[in-house]
C-alpha cells in the first residue's frame, strides 16, 4: 500500500493572524458544525469509551462483497445498483453473520458499519499480548494478539502486509473478512481547504528553463494497471514546464491567453531567484509551446498570495489574492495595517505591472475569486469582517460572523458596487463566473443557516455546505440562492458557464458521515471512508434549480480542483490518493494528477493521469479551443516530471504548467 504521507505548510507563513478574524464555522455554545444533539439513548452508547461504531471503508466494503458473492462480485465498484436484490441480500447476510451492522441506506442500498475497539483498547490488547505494534506481525505474534483480542470479545484480522485491524463480533459462527487489498483501518486525513493550506513546495526558478516535451505512450483503454501512466483516447500530453530554483512554489489558478496561459500562486523566491522571508504572490505566463514569456513575484514585509486570475477584454490580466504586507502600496491606501487585506494587481498582456490596489476595511479581508465582465471590468469575491472601506456601501444582512462578498470593479479597479451575504457563522465566496448576457454566478461556502441563508433547504442541518447564487450585474442584487448540502460537508469552489449558457456548473468535493448520504447526493453511495473527500459536479439552472448532480469516487480522498466548459461537455482537473473506481490509475506517489473529459450529463468520457513518485497536485485548469492547460505543484522528480526541474523532495515542490490536446470527437 502506498504511503499517503505528505507534508503541509500554511498558505502564508504569517496567516495565523487570520484566525483572529476568520473563526470559521463555530457554533454557538462551542459545538462544532455537523455534530447532532445527543439523545439519552445515544449518550449511554457513547459513554463507553472502549468501543466505537464506524462505517466501513470502500476497500473493506469491496472485500465484504467479494467474500459474500465470490466471482459474482468481480465487477463490483462500490455501487449497489449494479447488484441484484438476491445478491444484496447475500451481502447483508454475510455482513451480519460476521459481526457487521447493516442499515438501509438510500434506495435500499445497505450501509455497513462495524463496532471496533478504541485506540486505547487496541493498545491494551497489544500490551496484553506482549506486542509493541500491530504492524508486520509474525505468525507467532499474530496468534498472541488474536488470543488476547478473543478474551475481550474482539476478532483480530491480519491483512497481507501483516497489519492487524479489529472488529467486535456479535456472532462467532464465521470469521470476519480479511482484506486482500490493503489495511482497512488506516485512512487518509480529509484534505483541508486547498486555498488556505498548501502542500510544501519546491520552487525551482530559472527563466531560461525550456519546456520539456512529453512523449505520450500509445493510447490505451482505461483499464491500465496501477503504477502505469495513462494517456487515454481523446487526450494527448504535449509538454510540461516548471520554474527553476530551490524554494517553494505552487500555482493555484490559471487562465487562457491569446497564445498560451497565465497562472498565479505563491513563491518563496523573488524575481531574481533569491529566497524571501515571507511568501510572495507569483504570476507566470507561458506561450502555446511551453516557453515562459514573463513572470513576476510581488512581496513585502508580510506574506502575500495570488489565488485567482482573469484576462480582461483588452488582453490585460487581473490577479487577486491576500496580503499581510504593509508596504505593497502607499500607506494612505491601506484601510487597516494590522489585518489581512485583499490585493488586486493589473498587468499588461506583455507582463508589465500597471498597478496594485488594496481591497478591504478595518476588519480582515481576503479575495479568492475573479471573473471578467462584459463591459471590460471585473468582479471579485472572497470573505470579510469589515463594514467600512471597500464595504461601506455594501448591503448588509446583519450577520455577525465572516461575510461572503462580491464586488464589481471597473477596468481601473474602482468600486462600482459591493454585496455581502452572511449569517451567524463563517461564509466566503470561492468562485465566480459571468455569462455572455452579463449574469453573474457565484459559489459560496458557509456554515450559517440564518441571515442570508435562513430559507434554504439545508437550513438547520448544522453542516458546512455550498450555496450557488445569481447576482444582477447592474446593482449586485442577489436574484436567487440554492443550497447544495450533505450530512458531512460540501465545498464546490470551481464554477463554469455551460455551453447553453443557462445557469452554472459547480465542481469540487463532498464528504459523507457514518450513515450515508442524505442531502443533494442522497442517491449516491459514498465509496470512500466516511470523512474522506469525493469529487462532485452540480448543474444549477438559470432559475436556481438543481438539474444534475454527479459524484466521482475512489476509496481514498479525491479532490476535484477546477472545471471548464468544452465542446460537448466539461473538463475537470483533480488530484487523488485513490487507485480504483473513477480513479483507476495511480502511479507511485501519494497524490496523482488527473485531467478528465465529461459529457454534458457528467459522465466520464476519457481521462489522463500523470504523476511521479511523490505528491503531485493539479490545482488549476484553463481551456482554449482544443487545448487544455493544467497547472499546480509537484514534489516529484521522476515519472511525468522526470525531465523537469523538480528535485524529488517531499518537503518542497515546484510549480508546473502542462499542455494537453483534446479530441472532442471521442
Amino acid at each position: 500500500m502506498k504511503s499517503k504521507k505528505y507534508s503541509v505548510i500554511c498558505l502564508l507563513l504569517c496567516f495565523a493572524i487570520i484566525a483572529a478574524f476568520f473563526s470559521g464555522c463555530k457554533k454557538n455554545g462551542g459545538e462544532e458544525p455537523g455534530n447532532e444533539s445527543v439523545t439519552e439513548e445515544r449518550w449511554s452508547e457513547q459513554a463507553n469509551e472502549d468501543y466505537e461504531t464506524v462505517q466501513v471503508t470502500g476497500v473493506e466494503l469491496a472485500d465484504i462483497v467479494e467474500a459474500a458473492l465470490g466471482d459474482e462480485a468481480k465487477d463490483f465498484d462500490g455501487d449497489f445498483s449494479s447488484l441484484s436484490k438476491s445478491q444484496i441480500e447475500k451481502v447483508r447476510d454475510y455482513a451480519q453473520k460476521n459481526g457487521y451492522q447493516v442499515e438501509n441506506g438510500p434506495n435500499g442500498a445497505p450501509v455497513i458499519s462495524k463496532t471496533v475497539p478504541s485506540s486505547k483498547k487496541q493498545n491494551e490488547i497489544l500490551s496484553k499480548a506482549g506486542v509493541t505494534k500491530a504492524d508486520k506481525l509474525s505468525d507467532k505474534d499474530y496468534e498472541k494478539v488474536s488470543k488476547a483480542a478473543a478474551e475481550e470479545g474482539v476478532s483480530a484480522v491480519r491483512d497481507k502486509d501483516g497489519f492487524v485491524s479489529y472488529i467486535i463480533t456479535e456472532t462467532t459462527s464465521a470469521s470476519p473478512v480479511s482484506s486482500s487489498r490493503a489495511n482497512t483501518t488506516r485512512h487518509l486525513t480529509t484534505v483541508r481547504d486547498a486555498r488556505e493550506v498548501y502542500t510544501a513546495r519546491d520552487y525551482t526558478r530559472s527563466y531560461s528553463n525550456a519546456p520539456v516535451s512529453v512523449t505520450a505512450p500509445t493510447p490505451i483503454k482505461t483499464t491500465a494497471s496501477p503504477g502505469s501512466e495513462l494517456t487515454a483516447n481523446g487526450l494527448t500530453k504535449n509538454w510540461v514546464s516548471t520554474l527553476g530554483s530551490t524554494d517553494n512554489a505552487q500555482f493555484e489558478a490559471a487562465c487562457a491567453t491569446d497564445d498560451g496561459a497565465v497562472a498565479v500562486g505563491t513563491s518563496n523566491a523573488d524575481n531574481n531567484g533569491n529566497s524571501l522571508s515571507n511568501y510572495g504572490a507569483l504570476i507566470s505566463a507561458y506561450d502555446s509551446k511551453g516557453k515562459l514569456i514573463w513572470s513576476d513575484v510581488i512581496s513585502g514585509d508580510g506574506a502575500t498570495s495570488y489565488d485567482d486570475v482573469a484576462v480582461l477584454n483588452d488582453g490585460s490580466v487581473i490577479a487577486v489574492g491576500s496580503t499581510l504586507a504593509k508596504n505593497l502600496v502607499p500607506k494612505n491606501e491601506y484601510k487597516c495595517v494590522d489585518t489581512v487585506e485583499g490585493v488586486v494587481s493589473k498587468y499588461s498582456s506583455s507582463g508589465h505591472k500597471l498597478w496594485t490596489k488594496i481591497i478591504g476595511g478595518s476588519g480582515g479581508d481576503m479575495i479568492y475569486a475573479v471573473a471578467p465582465t462584459n463591459d471590460g471590468g471585473f468582479v471579485i469575491g472572497g470573505k470579510t469582517t469589515s463594514a467600512d472601506g471597500s464595504f461601506r456601501n455594501a448591503e448588509d444582512d446583519g450577520g455577525l460572523e465572516t461575510k461572503a462578498f462580491v464586488i464589481k470593479l471597473s477596468s481601473d479597479g474602482n468600486n462600482i458596487w459591493a454585496t455581502t451575504l452572511s449569517g451567524s457563522k463563517h461564509s466566503s465566496c470561492d468562485g465566480l463566473a459571468v455569462d455572455s448576457k452579463g449574469n453573474i454566478y457565484g459559489t459560496i461556502s458557509t456554515c450559517a443557516h440564518d441571515g442570508a441563508f435562513k430559507d434554504l433547504e439545508s437550513a438547520g442541518q448544522l453542516i458546512h455546505y455550498c450555496v450557488a447564487v445569481k447576482i444582477d450585474e447592474n446593482d449586485g442584487a442577489v436574484q436567487w440562492k440554492t443550497s447544495i448540502w450533505e450530512v458531512g460537508s460540501v465545498t464546490l469552489k470551481a464554477i463554469t458557464i455551460p455551453e447553453n449558457e443557462k445557469g452554472c456548473v459547480l465542481a469540487g468535493n463532498y464528504a459523507s458521515k457514518v450513515g450515508g448520504n442524505k442531502g443533494t447526493f442522497a442517491s449516491f453511495y459514498n465509496g470512500g471512508s466516511a470523512g474522506t473527500t469525493d469529487g462532485a459536479l452540480v448543474y444549477v439552472s438559470e432559475s436556481g434549480k438543481i438539474e444534475l448532480a454527479k459524484t466521482y469516487i475512489g476509496f481514498e480522498s479525491d479532490v476535484i480542483s477546477d472545471i471548464k466548459t468544452i465542446d460537448g461537455g466539461y473538463a475537470i482537473t483533480a488530484y487523488t490518493a485513490s487507485a480504483n473506481r473513477d480513479f483507476p490509475v495511480q502511479n507511485k506517489g501519494s497524490y496523482d494528477c488527473y485531467l478528465m473529459l465529461l459529457t454534458k450529463a457528467g459522465k466520464i468520457r476519457t481521462y489522463a493521469s500523470f504523476a511521479g513518485s511523490l505528491s503531485d497536485r493539479a490545482t488549476a485548469l484553463c481551456v482554449k479551443g482544443s487545448t487544455a492547460y493544467v497547472a499546480g505543484g509537484t514534489n516529484s522528480g521522476d515519472g511525468f516530471f522526470e525531465k523537469c526541474d523538480a528535485k524529488g523532495n517531499e518537503n518542497k515542490s515546484v510549480a508546473f504548467m502542462a499542455e494537453f490536446k483534446i479530441d472532442t470527437d471521442i
